[in-house]
């Protein structure tokens, strides 16, 4: 249907979320052809949650009626982030729209409540990042870079949105400089299981050593430091030895 646009108004949050872009060759596509998609806004604010853009290119161009297609929503926000989808968007935009997102979210499932838990409805941080790339329209893979990138060098974003830097090569020089001595070691089974046993039995340290010292090969060695100092030729005293093992 078509209405006055004097009737329709932008979403507050829009221009929050989006940098300001250039609407010559917009201007110029509606004068050639007209609108081609019908400005999309909410049936009871009348909230504008698709065609920013080409609300105020008709605007400027001043055109006093629009056609217009009426939708219910429950939320505004997510509803605008979700139907600008395909939008050609900065890196900039992608992360003021997963932060809005993240918000919005997390109102939606109590999560910013006190006492109830920030990872939507109890899922996992990952679930949570993950949900947020689908409203978003963005990999999963990307998303996670791109929120690196904004946290340990939040500079390269700006060169990223200048074409200076691609999303992989400015997470490239994070991972370079910031994650790779992050990697942790990962368990042996043996750890694991080890510690599991200790954990479900509770063992004293002298039933550990009871058992090591009546189980072969362990019975071989002397505990009290000196064989294995000499055996092994180990880089510790013996009584450096003897400290290690009462210290387990």
């Amino acid at each position: 249907m078509n209405i006055s646009l004097s009737h329709i108004k932008p979403s507050p949050i829009n221009d929050e979320i989006y940098s300001p872009t250039d609407l010559s060759e917009l201007k110029q596509s509606i004068q050639n052809f007209g609108l081609l998609e019908p400005i999309v806004i909410s049936k009871e604010t009348k909230n504008i949650i698709s065609g920013h853009r080409r609300y105020y290119s008709l605007k400027q161009l001043g055109i006093k009626e629009v056609e217009v297609r009426e939708v219910e929503v429950e939320n505004e926000t997510i509803q605008l982030i979700q139907h600008n989808q395909h939008r050609q968007k900065t890196t900039s935009d992608i992360l003021n729209e997963c932060r809005i997102m993240e918000q919005e979210l997390k109102k939606q499932f109590g999560g910013s409540q006190q006492g109830k838990r920030n990872d939507i409805n109890g899922k996992g941080r990952f679930v949570v990042v993950q949900e947020i790339a689908n409203k978003l329209g963005v990999g999963y893979s990307q998303l996670k870079q791109i929120r690196s990138i904004n946290n340990y060098e939040p500079d390269l974003i700006q060169k990223i949105d200048n074409g200076e830097l691609s999303v992989g090569g400015a997470y490239k020089i994070v991972k370079e400089k910031h994650l790779s001595h992050h990697k942790r070691t990962v368990p042996s089974d043996f750890e694991k299981d080890f510690k599991s046993f200790l954990s479900k039995h509770k063992p004293s340290k002298k039933q550990i050593l009871d058992v090591l010292k009546n189980t072969h090969p362990y019975s071989l060695e002397n505990f009290d430091g000196d064989t294995l100092v000499k055996n092994h030729q180990s880089e510790y005293s013996s009584e450096e030895v003897k400290k290690k093992v009462s210290n387990y």
